[in-house]
């Protein structure tokens, strides 16, 4: 059974102030695009025919391949993220199974198409082009069964019920058309008048039932005629009665074609089992009719279709003419006119992890094994007598790369402060690379400044790094991850970066037989992100598989990394389940469905900063306040109108619950939420001395409040600063980012000393002042194409090139140049820095290493559905087998 959709397009049109979907939008096609397609369905040859219904010679304007495959893109986009991983798992893989098996999205397309024809745009119709998928799929699955079709191919795969069972494929095609509409309605909820979801609602059950799909009938799933009123004017009827004829037109011809193919093309062609319907007797129209007359009856629906569209010009897209009002008692031009209403993607995660069983038995035997084993054992060969310096240095090193230095941080602090006293002795003589580049990582990390100039042993006459090095790969790898933790006016380990580089990557692109896979494999990691720039947990879970294959390894070293990591793993679990009971029970993404819903890719950077076991509560707490922090950003920056964003940063300046009536409707619920959150904090932490992290963790939310205002101004009146007046008011905001989350990560560590703490803290570090440049500069980068999109001109990378008439190449290659002129000066501030423990400075170290994760591939935040997904699913649903 074939069904199309042309997108109710009137339903998903009129809405008022920018919308847009977090997937990635294509730009709209000129008029009468929707006209293309019935001609392509036809087109026997190669040829393509346009709009105008000619062939096209490839000069037209309108590149229709291009256009299709765009729109499937972001369809196939928008399915992923809306099919989170949940259990039961074998029902959601059978969902995911069929749903993103492929496919040219056709229904779909022409959803998006015709919503854009008459004023629309992709984000608004991606609810409901997803529900027809969703629909569509569903049938699919039903047909293929041994009591309907009985198929075994579909889109070249083997049908659903032939992989997971017949009774799994006939819950997989209930499910698809339940979540239909709990997708439309949830995802456009804000967006689109609930008068015409309802309308919407009720004309997608008519389409597929009894007298629709159900009785299998090839029929168009109608566009919607009511309520076509909208702000500005209505819609006329003949415009909607045409696009109704051209639905039934295209919907017909897809199952005249459909037939055709059957008896035409091979199954290899069609992805399915070519003949189905002769083998089953099932009456075709080329049975009825014969194939000539077939062929002839699609030309004429084609010609029929596309004479609908003629005198049909693509309306201009209307922001002004719905949206659901925050506050009735105020007018509409006042509240209305910019609000933003950005819609983020849902989460990917859900409720998965209340459902995932964590086996206390099997924590407590982990835990058990690495206290009274693994940490005695290795303890005792530090601090050995018969161990000598390099050799301890080494077993630091390895114990740093394999994540489980931190158990014996009072240790290795003792040791590297004796051996930096005789540094010189130590490496007099020495003249291996790998050695040396070890000895200076160790001692860097741990706060001592071995000097550079140590390396220029390993220079020639002509004063560049001797050509030799070059097949010593495994010191060339080291000396590349040392250089990284240069200061500034070091230029040797400028010039280490790029020979190791170069060399490096000549050793990964060329597939060496002396090299060995895994080590092959180690080195593009490190090239793709080297240590100091990954968060150590996941460094530490990279090296372990690579030292699992190395010749000669420490099976004690391996095993206690191994046991550390599978520990900490179910101690993540445990805290996001409870960090996501705590979640719903807020029910902010009922309450506030415009708010990004990231409560496990919000514990994921809390990881960064201090991913040690003891640091749980910590966890716990700086995922709390990340959180709610975003709740007032997407409130100022995807939401609110200026008047409202203003009433609510005043509000938070005086911080008091009991005058939380003087705001108004939603903004309540911000209010609230924010303050009983810190306060639930404060009176946790006040017990164990820490109440004074919680005040300045306050004072700098209502900072970051006063940037977000500014910066909402310059948003809502369309005024792109200079790059100094815009850095000015961001570097608050990155302050806010990295003075706060360094703020977070300080609540809970009761093993330092607050007040000393605080004082350096409030002096304002140079450190910070790095850290916030580099957020800052980072961020931008990787939220550009997405701001852009949103119509959010205040950003750092739009500013900079509209001041200095430069392309965004150029504007980012300046960026990463800033960067690292910051990245160092951070390095010399944790090197040279002494009036607070190494463990605080540890944390600035991390917090970079954290950005530098989840702002790599663009803004892995606000669109987690790539390495991010990637990541946290390879890390909390895979333990490292023993």
């Amino acid at each position: 059974m074939n069904t199309v959709n042309l997108s109710f397009s009137f339903l998903f049109i009129q809405s008022k102030g920018r919308r847009y979907n977090s997937i990635s939008s294509v730009k709209s096609p000129p008029k009468r695009t929707v006209l293309s397609l019935s001609s392509a369905v036809t087109s026997r040859s190669g040829d393509m025919i346009t709009p105008e219904g000619k062939r096209n010679d490839h000069s037209s304007t309108f590149d229709f391949k291009s256009y299709m495959i765009g729109k499937a893109e972001s369809v196939n986009a928008a399915l992923d993220v809306s099919l989170p991983l949940l259990k039961p798992l074998t029902i959601q893989e059978a969902v995911r199974y069929s749903l993103l098996a492929g496919g040219k999205r056709v229904r779909s397309l022409l959803c998006i198409a015709a919503c854009e024809l008459v004023g629309g745009d992709e984000a608004i119709a991606m609810s409901a082009a997803c529900a027809v998928e969703m629909i569509h799929t569903s049938s699919l699955i039903h047909d293929d069964l041994p009591c309907m079709d009985n198929a075994d191919l579909r889109r070249g795969k083997p049908t659903n019920h032939k992989v997971f069972g017949e009774a799994m494929a006939v819950l997989a095609g209930d499910a698809l058309l339940s979540l239909a509409f709990e997708h439309m309605t949830v995802m456009s909820s804000g967006l689109i008048a609930p008068e015409r979801m309802i309308h919407a609602v009720i004309e997608l059950a008519k389409a597929i039932g009894t007298k629709g799909l159900v009785a299998g009938q090839v029929v168009d799933l109608r566009s919607q005629g009511d309520g076509y009123r909208s702000h500005n004017g209505r819609w006329h009827k003949e415009e909607i009665d045409k696009l109704r004829k051209y639905a039934r037109c295209i919907g017909l011809l897809f199952q005249v074609v459909d037939d055709i193919l059957d008896v035409t093309k091979s199954s290899e062609e069609l992805g399915k089992n070519a003949g189905q319907d002769v083998i089953t007797g099932k009456v075709t129209y080329p049975r009825l009719i014969g194939l000539e007359k077939s062929r002839e009856l699609a030309e004429k629906l084609s010609r029929e279709a596309e004479e609908q569209l003629l005198g049909l010009s693509r309306r201009q897209k209307k922001h002004d003419l719905f949206c659901v009002r925050a506050n009735k008692s105020a007018s509409v031009d006042d509240l209305e006119s910019s609000r933003p209403l950005t819609q983020f993607s849902p989460s990917f995660w859900g409720d998965y992890f209340l459902s995932f069983s964590v086996d206390q038995s099997e924590s407590d035997g982990l835990a058990k094994e690495i206290e009274s084993v693994m940490k005695p054992n290795v303890r005792d060969r530090l601090m050995s007598s018969h161990s000598g310096d390099k050799e301890k240095i080494r077993i630091i090193h390895l114990l740093i790369c394999l994540g489980i230095s931190h158990y014996f941080d009072k240790e290795i602090e003792e040791i590297l402060d004796q051996g930096f006293r005789k540094l010189n002795d130590i490496i007099a003589k020495e003249d291996d690379l790998e050695t040396i580049s070890i000895m200076f990582e160790v001692f860097r990390l741990y706060g001592h400044k071995m000097s550079c100039d140590n390396f220029e042993r390993f220079k020639g006459e002509d004063g560049r790094f001797k050509e030799s090095l070059a097949g010593d790969v495994r010191g060339m790898l080291q000396l590349y991850q040392a250089a990284h933790l240069g200061t500034p006016s070091e230029d040797i380990l400028e010039e280490a970066m790029s020979f190791t580089r170069n060399q490096l990557e000549c050793f990964a692109s060329q597939e060496m037989s002396t090299l060995s896979p895994h080590l092959s494999t180690h080195i593009r990691n490190a090239l793709y992100r080297p240590r100091c720039h990954n968060m150590e947990i996941f460094a530490a879970r990279e090296y372990v598989s690579f030292y699992n294959h190395e010749e000669g390894h420490d099976e004690v070293l391996l095993r206690f990394a191994k046991l550390s990591f599978n520990y900490c793993r179910l101690l993540y679990i445990q805290e996001i389940k409870t960090l996501t009971k705590w979640w719903n029970n807020l029910d902010v993404p009922s309450k506030l469905p415009y708010v990004r819903d990231r409560i496990v890719e919000t514990h994921f950077p809390a990881l960064g900063p201090y991913f040690e076991p003891r640091y749980s509560l910590g966890r716990i707490i700086m995922t709390k306040i990340i959180i709610v922090v975003v709740i007032l950003d997407d409130t100022c920056d995807a939401y609110g109108t200026f008047p409202e964003v203003k009433s609510l940063i005043d509000f938070l300046q005086r911080w008091d619950l009991g005058a939380i009536e003087e705001l108004q409707g939603y903004l309540r619920i911000v209010a609230r939420t924010l303050l009983e959150t810190l306060g639930e904090i404060e009176r946790e932490m006040k017990p164990r001395g820490r109440s004074a992290s919680v005040q300045h963790t306050i004072d700098e939310i209502k900072s970051i409040g006063r940037a977000y205002l500014a910066i909402s101004n310059w948003a809502r009146a369309g005024h792109v600063p200079t790059f100094e007046e815009y850095m000015e008011v961001a570097m608050v905001t990155a302050g806010a980012g990295m003075d706060d989350f360094a703020s977070y990560s300080f609540i809970a560590m009761e093993d330092c000393d607050e007040k000393p703490l605080y004082e350096w803290f409030n002096s304002k570090p140079r450190i910070f002042q790095a850290l916030c440049v580099m957020y800052r500069l980072k961020n931008d980068i990787a939220t550009y194409e997405l701001e852009m999109k949103r119509g959010e001109v205040a950003n750092g990378v739009n500013c900079y090139m509209k001041q200095h008439d430069v392309t965004k190449e150029e504007t980012v290659e300046e960026f990463n140049k800033i960067y690292r002129e910051n990245y160092k000066i951070m390095m010399e501030e944790f090197l040279t820095t002494k009036c607070v423990p190494r463990q605080i400075l540890m944390r600035c170290l991390n917090i970079s290493r954290t950005f530098d994760v989840i702002c790599k591939e663009g803004d892995g935040y606000t669109e987690p559905l790539g390495n991010l997904k990637d990541m946290i699913t390879s890390f909390f649903l895979h333990p490292i087998p023993l």
